[in-house]
């Protein structure tokens, strides 16, 4: 993890609080006052009058000059602060309830296009805090966030030179380092600009895409499981990775690869991550936004083939034992590194909690260890946990802010099980 600032930021005024008259000096802390964008944030604020009730406004400017804004009411307490690790949103806010970061997380473009999301840039971006009590401003303060501090280079492999469609993003002077070879689900192609976020924590991520992009099949049937051997051949091959502590990660329909590989390829894996998984062998698919994709579930075989022949697959969904070919279910009692799962209990795409509750039930049949995360109240994107605290990305999902607090919870405990912190 990026260590910690322990930078304070404190503005200190002396202003009417608007109650009988009475002065307060009133000081606002934003802890760390520099931060990345994943990276959490303390605010807190002295001096109030008690039980003052405050509306607090959070904006920033992105770097296509798009305005992002949040707004939300609070109550001191007893004492005069108002922390909002502790205190809740009132009604009229942009959130309701305790969440940290809510001020920050739901900001959104009023007055941008539908679904805008925040673009960083390269430089850091001013927030500004402001304070208002009884309609008047009496306090404000600014922070800064960026998209990492972390160096990176990047290398771009093609299907026709190296056998794969990626790009490798490693941290500037990496060496002999942890590494992870992560793929996402139905969309296809190679859009990995979230694995950024595992350089940027010192990962070297190799990111392919395996359908749907150039050189490689249009839709998602009968992907050889040796696509992703050669992939993890070359990354064992690079100066910045250790090939004994390399592992795969997928989310969705990926989760299914990566799981495979576990099986089939021991040598190569050293820990897999299964996001929002499937335990067993689905449909073959078009892919998710494409006609019988996702929603359609037109079933055109087996999405995965290992040694040229298709691996059995089912038909049916949601059931992590399949009555229509039983040799579906992925025998992840094969794999020995370690397994990490997380899933949402109200995924709105497939039942991933039932699957992620089979794959531990066969694992510790077998004696090994899987480290999984429930979200009960979270859907299907709670398995996007490398998005976290980005203004307007609330905007994009299904399920909020149940899905966003799974992902602040679930991207510290990956990354610790990437860095080989693993739970027992």
């Amino acid at each position: 993890m990026l260590p910690r600032a322990r930078v304070v930021l404190a503005l200190l005024a002396v202003v009417t609080a608007g109650c009988g008259g009475t002065h307060h000096a009133l000081r606002v802390r934003v802890t760390p006052v520099s931060s990345t964008e994943d990276q959490p944030v303390q605010i807190r604020i002295d001096g109030l009058a008690p039980r003052q009730g405050v509306w607090l406004e959070l904006r920033s400017t992105d770097a296509n000059g798009i305005a992002f804004r949040s707004r939300a009411a609070f109550g001191a307490d007893r004492q005069g602060v108002l922390d909002l690790g502790r205190a809740r949103a009132l009604s009229g806010s942009s959130y309701s309830g305790v969440w940290p970061m809510g001020l920050l997380t739901s900001m959104s473009a009023p007055s941008a296009p539908a679904f805008s999301y925040y673009r960083w840039g390269r430089a850091p971006r001013r927030f500004v805090l402001t304070v208002s009590s009884q309609s008047r401003r009496i306090a404000s303060t600014s922070f800064v966030r960026r998209w990492t501090r972390v160096r990176y280079s990047t290398v771009t492999e093609t299907v026709a030179r190296d056998g794969f469609d990626g790009t490798l993003y490693a941290p500037v002077g990496a060496s002999h380092e942890r590494a992870l070879l992560a793929f996402g689900g139905s969309e296809g192609g190679d859009d990995g600009s979230w694995a950024e976020r595992f350089a940027a924590h010192g990962i070297p991520v190799l990111y392919v895409g395996y359908f749907h992009a150039p050189g490689l099949p249009d839709r998602l049937v009968n992907i050889p499981l040796e696509y992703f051997r050669a992939a993890l051949e070359w990354l064992d091959r690079r100066p910045e990775v250790d090939p004994a502590r390399v592992s795969v990660l997928g989310v969705s329909y990926g989760s299914e690869a990566a799981l495979l590989l576990g099986v089939h390829f021991p040598k190569l894996v050293h820990g897999v991550v299964a996001l929002v998984p499937s335990s067993v062998v689905t449909c073959g698919i078009v892919g998710a936004g494409r006609e019988g994709g996702l929603t359609g579930r037109l079933c055109l075989g087996s999405p995965w083939t290992l040694g040229g022949k298709p691996l059995p697959h089912t038909a049916t969904l949601n059931n992590p034992r399949p009555w229509d070919d039983a040799r579906a279910v992925i025998p992840v009692e094969r794999i020995r590194a370690p397994v990490f799962l997380a899933c949402g209990g109200r995924d709105q795409l497939w039942s991933s909690c039932p699957y992620a509750r089979a794959i531990v039930a066969r694992r510790k049949a077998h004696g090994e260890p899987t480290e999984l995360h429930v979200y009960p109240a979270a859907g299907h994107y709670v398995g996007s946990p490398f998005i976290v605290y980005e203004p307007g990305s609330l905007a994009r999902d299904f399920f909020v802010p149940q899905d966003e607090r799974g992902r602040e919870d679930l991207w510290p405990r990956l990354l610790a099980f990437l860095h080989g912190d693993r739970s027992p």
